[in-house]
């Protein structure tokens, strides 16, 4: 694609010439009082800071700082000898040319340099003249600033100066490549092409600083969202998550154009079709789909935290759900269209993910991601149903692809992404549970407790340290229905999980194979307490186990206490599990009475 050059005209500040831009003016005055402090003596010491002398010499004029030509002090000199003003230049570049020295054989006036003024100032001083007043070089050690720190200041200057010329620039730059999105007698390709541009430059520190500091120019961005033009949504999206980390940017967005925002997402979501970029933009022309493959071929800083995988796979549910993940840490994730969005979000890409299956790894890892994040939310019974159905999905296809899942160590990306999604799932459903136990009815009645159970079952999911947190996960969600549902607890001795297996079957088999891993085995343990407290006659089998069940419970206590610093980092809740098991012993101390 063929990088814009912006246009020559002084108005747009792309290309001004020096007087007609104060910041090259100021640039202009600055160097040029840079260089006439600059000039050294020809003998003697030199000073630079005459200008800044102690106030208590208030016989002797300060220099006239704002002024175009500076004046020195002048001593008495003969009559036959004048000073005359210092030359005045264009720019303190040529000033070191202005200055001669001329006497004629009548006296007339002499003109003399700057240089030349000093040092006669140190000759008159070498004779005694003016001593106390007239130093050989004005140096004052009370009043001096070091050299240094001078020239530090300086230079100070001067990087601010070129720091405020490039920002400029780049403002000038934004300023032309938004007037080509938002120009009406623009063509399609033409708003592509600034939009493209954009995209590209967006993570370039310097670009993001400009744009920031500017709501006028971000709001035209967003200002004309066209639900048809497909392209132009995917740009406008890619724009928005890849700032959607710069709380200012956002807070702006929401303040001044949310519903334009809004319509912009709620386009892509609702959109019927959601094939990839790649496919998308084989009906443009050859330059359109050069320029979106430059762009989207290539691993992206949007999502290089969590995939390889260039964004051509995307679709525009992807694109949407990498959004909002990124903008759920920022103040968009504490605005109603936030919760509005996501649960439309979840609601269509759940249902795309089930009959597509999981190969848009980008919207798989997005949602799921943002679910865990979204902490303080609370979600309705259809959001719920849709979490379930997704969850048993994805377990279904890691325990059908149990066997090749042995060696995943080796690497399975793929599956990797299903363990990871699954884990941040259950966490989700872990915590919606805790806080309404209304949900869990409806849990209940899902395929997704069979499922955990089939977990549970599973040699290669037991054994295997990539899924060994998924394990305990699926116990822990086991443990909260069932604290939640004394019904469900009931139904654990009828409920099959295969041909020859119930439930209590398998939480019985898994308590005794992994007894000696107390880390797991105490979540079975309390599971099996659970039963016997519910029903102790429906149950009787267990009750013999009651001694072995509490031992393990203590034990599973006091690992617990051992974890005390690692756990403590979860804040109040980290040891919540030590008075669990604390009340599920006192439970059973009060059944078997």
């Amino acid at each position: 694609m063929e990088k814009r050059v912006p246009h020559t005209n002084a108005k747009d500040g792309l290309q001004r010439s020096f007087s007609e831009s104060t910041v090259w003016d100021f640039l202009d005055a600055t160097v040029d009082r840079h260089f006439r402090e600059k000039r050294p003596l020809m003998d003697g010491k030199v000073t630079r800071q005459l200008h800044k002398r102690k106030k208590e010499f208030d016989d002797f004029p300060r220099r006239n700082e704002n002024a175009e030509t500076n004046h020195v002090l002048r001593p008495e000199l003969p009559k036959a000898i004048q000073i005359s003003e210092t030359p005045k230049a264009s720019n303190g570049l040529s000033r070191s040319q202005s200055g001669t020295l001329g006497m004629d054989s009548g006296g007339s006036a002499t003109s003399i340099t700057y240089r030349e003024q000093r040092s006669y100032v140190t000759e008159t001083n070498s004779t005694g003249d003016e001593q106390g007043i007239y130093s050989a070089d004005y140096h004052n050690e009370a009043t001096d600033v070091d050299e240094s720190e001078d020239e530090d200041t300086q230079m100070k200057s001067i990087h601010e100066l070129r720091f405020a010329g490039e920002k400029q620039r780049i403002m000038d730059e934004i300023e032309y490549l938004i007037d080509g999105i938002s120009s009406k007698s623009n063509s399609a390709n033409s708003r592509y092409n600034s939009f493209m541009e954009i995209c590209e430059q967006i993570y370039q520190r310097m670009f993001r600083t400009c744009l920031k500091s500017s709501q006028d120019l971000q709001q035209r961005i967003f200002s004309e969202v066209l639900p048809e033009d497909k392209l132009q949504t995917i740009l406008q999206i890619y724009i928005f998550s890849s700032m959607a980390d710069e709380n200012d940017f956002v807070q702006s967005l929401l303040e001044n154009c949310s519903k334009d925002i809004s319509k912009l997402f709620r386009s892509a979501i609702t959109e019927h079709d959601q094939r990839p970029i790649r496919a998308l933009i084989g009906t443009y022309s050859k330059t359109i789909q050069s320029s979106f493959q430059e762009l989207f071929n290539y691993p992206s800083p949007l999502t290089k935290e969590f995939s390889n995988e260039p964004l051509l796979s995307c679709n525009l549910l992807s694109l949407v759900a990498i959004a909002l993940m990124k903008a759920c840490d920022g103040p968009f994730s504490g605005h109603d269209l936030f919760l509005y969005l996501l649960k439309l979000e979840v609601e269509h890409a759940i249902t795309f993910l089930l009959e597509n299956g999981t190969q848009q790894t980008f919207l798989l890892f997005s949602i799921a991601a943002t679910l865990d994040k979204a902490e303080t939310y609370t979600w309705d019974d259809d959001v719920l149903e849709k979490l379930y159905d997704l969850l048993s999905f994805l377990l279904k296809n890691l325990l059908k692809d149990s066997e090749q899942m042995r060696n995943m160590e080796t690497g399975d990306s793929m599956h990797f992404l299903m363990i990871a999604c699954c884990e941040k799932l259950l966490r989700t459903l872990i915590r919606s549970v805790n806080s309404d136990s209304s949900s869990v009815s409806t849990l209940c009645n899902s395929e997704l407790p069979k499922k955990l159970f089939e977990v549970l079952n599973n040699s290669v999911f037991v054994k295997s340290r990539s899924t060994e947190e998924l394990v305990m996960m699926s116990l822990g969600l086991l443990l909260e229905i069932s604290e939640e549902s004394e019904q469900f607890v009931k139904t654990l001795p009828n409920f099959q999980v295969n041909t020859t297996q119930t439930m209590l079957d398998v939480l019985l088999q898994f308590y005794k194979e992994q007894k000696p891993k107390v880390e797991l085995s105490g979540y079975a343990a309390m599971l099996l307490i659970h039963c016997i407290v519910a029903d102790p006659r429906a149950f009787d089998q267990i009750v013999p186990m009651a001694p072995q069940l509490k031992t393990t419970l203590i034990e599973f206590k006091q690992f617990h206490i051992n974890l005390k610093e690692e756990l403590m980092l979860f804040g109040t809740q980290g040891l919540a599990i030590v008075s669990i098991v604390d009340d599920t012993l006192e439970s059973l101390e009060k059944t078997l009475t």
